[in-house]
């Protein structure tokens, strides 16, 4: 899910992509889907697509919780090293995800 699939899609098409990328499903999340027009939509929106094959129902925000937990580190990696800033980010993402695995258990 991308907010801005309908500008993605045409793009991809029109690249050598297009052929790696002939079975995505182009899905606008949710909360953004309804500041689109409505052919848009139509097209992109959950609502209407057929995701019975590959895609489960999700608000599609998780790339926005992911930022918004690693914005935090932006004071701390400003001044560092790219090879540092790289490993700090790798171990706090690595982090994320058992986090995020060890919430599963919670459902």
């Amino acid at each position: 899910m991308y907010d801005v699939c309908c500008k993605f899609e045409p793009y991809v098409k029109a690249t050598p992509l297009r052929e790696m990328m002939q079975n995505v499903k182009y899905l606008i999340s949710v909360f953004h889907a309804y500041g689109h027009d409505y052919p848009c939509q139509e097209r992109y929106h959950p609502k209407f697509v057929d995701i019975t094959n590959g895609a489960g129902y999700s608000d599609g925000e998780w790339v926005e919780r992911t930022w918004s937990w690693l914005s935090k580190l932006v004071p701390m990696l400003k001044y560092t090293k790219p090879s540092t800033r790289k490993l700090f980010l790798a171990r706090h993402i690595s982090e994320w995800n058992k986090q995020r695995i060890a919430d599963l258990r919670k459902y």
